[in-house]
C-alpha cells in the first residue's frame, strides 16, 4: 500500500466502505479513520456507487473563510470546466 503525504494530495476522494462491508448501509469501513486524521487536505467521502460530478455548489456569507473558499476555488484547477452555483447566504 502507497503511503500519501500531503505535499502530494490535493483533495482526496475516498469510498466509504470496503468491499468487506459494501453490503452494510451503515457502517464505515475500518481504515477511514485512520486516513481522515492522517491527511490535512480536503477529503470526500463517497458512497459505492461515485460518480464524477459536472458541477457544484458554494456557499458564500462574505465571511473571512467564504472569502477563503472562494479564493481557493477560483486558483484552483480541480473544478475546471465544472459549472458552480454560488448560494448567497
Amino acid at each position: 500500500m502507497e503511503i500519501l503525504s500531503d505535499d502530494d494530495t490535493r483533495v482526496l476522494v475516498l469510498g466509504r466502505q470496503g468491499q468487506a462491508h459494501e453490503n452494510k448501509t451503515h457502517s464505515l469501513g475500518s481504515h477511514l479513520e485512520n486516513v481522515i486524521h492522517a491527511l490535512s487536505k480536503p477529503i470526500l467521502i463517497t458512497l459505492p456507487r461515485f460518480e464524477v460530478s459536472q458541477r457544484f455548489m458554494l456557499a458564500f456569507d462574505g465571511s473571512a473563510t467564504a472569502n477563503k473558499a472562494l479564493e481557493k476555488v477560483a486558483v484552483s484547477d480541480l473544478p475546471k470546466g465544472m459549472e458552480c452555483d454560488i448560494v448567497l447566504w
